[in-house]
């Protein structure tokens, strides 16, 4: 999906005292996923919580942004909008448009680890560097071939350090970021056949993906890596023809 501006809500209140990190529980996650009903309308953010699935609509915008990808340590989003342009969101509500990117054609899915973000371009995929105090910044810095045409079209990182996706044919694969070797992971005979537009990866590998389109609905299914045959859907909205994910953001501080 593409979008020129959002008007995204976080803030953070903090007391006095000592502050740590809160750690997710197994399957909790939250994100934000942009969707579209038809191809050409208008476009929403949506702030998800899992695992029960609850969405809330922050806002619709005109342009879509598609192959989005969260940095943890710059606390942004990146994407890629229309003509190859890349998108960086802040989670105050600020997007800004980073001009156009050579060498991207169509992506679709998209992944962030450390300063990179992993693109899945067609048979390809790319690596653009992210990092704002590199001299290849927003630029394409490897293309690997696929090793075979897995039609994915979102993808997270899991804790082993390989992108995990499923399949237009419900397959859950990996694929290593660094060769671009993809592997069948499992076939949960519950996903439905579709395009797996929005993939995130929650605490205790718990995989998340929406079909975007099954029965009449846009429905969303807990895959839990370790026992892929317990997956189960868990939530449905409004069919749309394109959705994309990112995640799991920062946990907020916890204050004792």
């Amino acid at each position: 999906m593409r979008l020129p501006s959002l008007a995204l809500a976080a803030s953070i209140v903090m007391a006095s005292g000592l502050v740590g990190t809160a750690r997710a529980a197994d399957g909790e996650c939250d994100a934000f996923e942009v969707y579209t009903p038809k191809h050409g309308s208008m476009s929403t953010l949506v702030r998800l919580s899992l695992p029960e699935g609850r969405g809330a609509e922050l806002r619709k915008f005109s342009n879509e942004l598609n192959a989005i990808g969260y940095s943890r340590s710059q606390n942004l989003l990146y994407g890629v909008s229309t003509r190859s342009h890349v998108v960086t969101l802040d989670r105050g509500g600020t997007a800004v448009d980073r001009g156009k990117v050579r060498g991207i054609g169509d992506a679709t899915a998209g992944a962030i680890s450390g300063s990179t973000l992993f693109l899945r371009d067609g048979l390809k995929l790319v690596s653009l560097d992210i990092n704002p105090a590199s001299p290849t910044y927003l630029q394409i810095t490897r293309t690997k071939w696929l090793s075979w045409l897995a039609h994915v079209d979102d993808w997270d990182f899991g804790s082993d350090a390989l992108l995990y996706g499923v399949t237009s044919v419900g397959m859950v694969v990996s694929v290593d970021p660094l060769t671009g070797k993809v592997r069948v992971v499992a076939k949960p005979s519950a996903l439905p056949f579709g395009t797996y537009g929005a993939v995130l990866m929650a605490p205790g590998r718990i995989l998340y993906a929406i079909v975007n389109r099954s029965h009449g609905k846009s429905r969303l299914y807990r895959i839990p890596l370790t026992g892929p045959k317990n997956t189960a859907e868990v939530a449905s909205f409004a069919p749309a023809d394109t959705t994309d994910a990112a995640g799991c953001l920062t946990p907020p501080p916890v204050v004792e």
